[in-house]
């Protein structure tokens, strides 16, 4: 951004200092428009060392009125460079600078008010080895036959471009950016390279190409209002209204192109200060596609990393909103990369890989939402912290609410390489719909199939920790998980195994389908799901679950009546392929009245998470 701007002021105040040297000669002359073009022609060359072209200049009263003005038909500066896109450095159609006539006529100050630039196309071009284009300026003083007659100020009210196209390449970072069709009105005041300014712009195509953050805008009407110093550094606030928004990444030689389009609806009163290195979001508020956001905070380290791949980008943002698509924000972040070796990615179909969390970045958000939706999914009143960290997600004491259940999140996802992802959670859910669950972790209901046999709600405690396949499925050789499952009058939807396990148990259920209360303890490790000895209760009966099931789906399962109406206590084995189950009579397990134990495997693996996760964010960024 500073390089963008001090090559936009350098290049204006060129064309500044060329007319100026016009505009000298032909108010001390009083000279015709012929004549003012050749004087123009004989003192350009004291300015500046490459090839010009000077079309008819003419002194505009009309035009500029009350006002006096030097207009230009034709200006252009051609300076030829290996690489370049273009041989011209820039060119001009019509040139128009507005003098302060007051200044003029009584204290003999040359004051330039306006600089009206139309059709202007502007290439600036610097090679691998930092030679540029722009050099071409002469450095030595010129005596002017002028100086001793008139003072000159340059003291811009107002700069406006129209119908104007620029382009700017650096080889060295591999940088590029290119603006084609804007028009930009910028008024305020500019003297020793600050400026206090009020800018409106509108863009047809906007396009900044480079390996950390490509991306492009196209239909954007800027508004600004603030100040630059030294174009060191920016402060005030920016507008802009229905811009199409997308990140692109180019594979230059396979040709292949993928683009994530993220259409901002609008963006209001951003006010932010801006330096090289820090960008402080005082207060921003805009809209990306369905999401409106409110963002505070401070990011820094921009320059360095821009500078050096192998720094970090670090900050801390607080993040409101009544609304966030997070499908939406996740399609923005995936893929981008400011690790040194960052490269442009050849994947054709960016949707099909995994989200892969950007290296070299620290960033600590703190989220506070009203509704929450990723895809058919939705969320209410979501608090919590997401942190970013070098291929690593953080996610710190997320709560939120689902169709009236209460959620609790704790997560670590790691993604080095799409081949080797790492996930750990801890998750609490109160007076959740079963039903819900399996939905919202799908994968949850392939690893314990039993849960779809309720519906109702339920309490559950779930500790995850295990390596992904690209495609999120959990690698069964690394999964550990233990759950705790408590509910209470839920619905059996496996009407036919229920009445003959009950049959068999000999379990009167007055014809209902139902279970009284609920207690599971599950774990899985060694590629095994356990079922601890877990309580159910049927009326005036009670009964202990326990038995594992394999990744292949077959089962071993024991119920033992505990307590019942009359003195007799049996069991009951079922076992055999999940969907061909048998079903046999046995001695009860378990005495009379047994109560389970809390198993310790959850309490570990809870622990083991919780260690994992502040341990990734204690870690220095490299």
């Amino acid at each position: 951004m500073k390089k963008a701007l001090k090559i936009t002021g350098i290049t204006l105040a060129a064309f500044v200092g060329l007319v100026l040297i016009v505009v000298g000669i032909a108010l001390a002359m009083l000279t015709s428009s012929g004549r003012l073009t050749k004087i123009i022609k004989h003192y350009a060359p004291q300015l500046v060392n490459c090839e010009t072209e000077l079309g008819k200049a003419s002194l505009t009263l009309f035009k500029t009125f009350p006002n006096v003005g030097v207009g230009i038909e034709h200006v252009a500066l051609i300076n030829p460079m290996g690489g370049s896109p273009s041989d011209t450095l820039a060119n001009i159609d019509d040139l128009t600078l507005v003098l302060d006539i007051k200044k003029l006529l009584k204290e003999k100050e040359i004051v330039v008010r306006q600089c009206i630039l139309e059709n202007a196309f502007v290439n600036i071009y610097t090679d691998s080895v930092g030679n540029s284009n722009l050099n071409i300026f002469n450095t030595q003083d010129n005596t002017d036959t002028t100086s001793s007659t008139f003072d000159y100020l340059v003291n811009l009210e107002e700069i406006k471009l129209k119908n104007s196209t620029a382009f700017l390449t650096d080889v060295r970072t591999q940088f590029a950016m290119q603006v084609i069709g804007f028009d930009l009105d910028l008024k305020g005041n500019f003297q020793d390279n600050d400026l206090n300014a009020e800018l409106s712009m509108k863009v047809n195509d906007f396009e900044m190409m480079n390996y950390a953050a490509p991306f492009a805008l196209k239909n954007v009407s800027l508004g600004f209002n603030g100040s630059m110093k030294q174009f060191d550094q920016i402060e005030g606030v920016l507008t802009a209204f229905k811009p199409d928004f997308h990140f692109h990444i180019d594979e230059p030689l396979k040709n292949d192109t993928v683009n994530i389009t993220l259409p901002f609806q609008f963006i209001s009163n951003i006010d932010f200060l801006f330096d090289p290195n820090l960008i402080d979001f005082k207060n921003c508020t805009f809209r990306l596609g369905q999401s409106d956001l409110s963002l505070q905070g401070r990011v820094t380290g921009i320059k360095d990393q821009m500078e050096s791949h192998g720094s970090t980008v670090k900050g801390e943002l607080k993040l409101n909103t009544d609304l966030l698509n997070v499908k939406e924000i996740v399609e923005l972040i995936n893929g981008l990369d400011l690790s040194k070796d960052a490269k442009p990615k050849d994947t054709v179909n960016k949707e099909s890989g995994p989200f892969m969390v950007p290296e070299g970045i620290d960033l600590a958000i703190d989220l506070n939402t009203k509704k929450t939706v990723y895809g058919s999914i939705d969320f209410d009143d979501l608090r919590g912290t997401v942190t970013m960290k070098d291929n690593a997600l953080v996610l710190q004491e997320i709560s939120f609410t689902n169709k009236a259940a209460g959620v609790q999140l704790s997560a670590l996802y790691q993604s080095p390489h799409e081949d080797s992802l790492f996930f750990a959670m801890d998750l609490h859910l109160k007076d959740m719909q079963i039903k819900d669950l399996l939905h919202l972790v799908p994968y949850f209901d392939t690893l314990v199939p039993m849960l779809k046999t309720f519906d109702g709600q339920a309490e559950f405690n779930i500790d995850v920790e295990t390596n992904l396949k690209p495609n999120y499925q959990p690698n069964i050789s690394t999964l550990r998980a233990a759950a705790n499952v408590k509910g209470k009058n839920l619905t059996v939807n496996d009407k036919f195994t229920f009445t003959k396990i009950t049959d068999m148990l000999l379990v009167s259920t007055d014809g209902a389908y139902c279970v009284d209360t609920l207690d599971v303890q599950l774990a899985f490790f060694d590629k095994k799901l356990n079922l601890w000895p877990s309580q159910i209760a049927i009326g005036k009966y009670k009964a202990v679950a326990d038995g594992y099931m394999t990744p292949d789906k077959y089962a071993e399962y024991h119920i033992s009546l505990t307590e019942t109406p009359f003195p007799l206590h049996h069991g009951l084995k079922i076992s055999g392929p999940f969907d061909k189950l048998k079903f046999d009579l046995e001695t009860s397990k378990y005495p009379t009245h047994y109560k389970p134990l809390s198993r310790s495997e959850r309490k570990q693996l809870h622990d083991n998470i919780r260690k994992k996760t502040a341990d990734r964010l204690k870690e220095k960024s490299l």
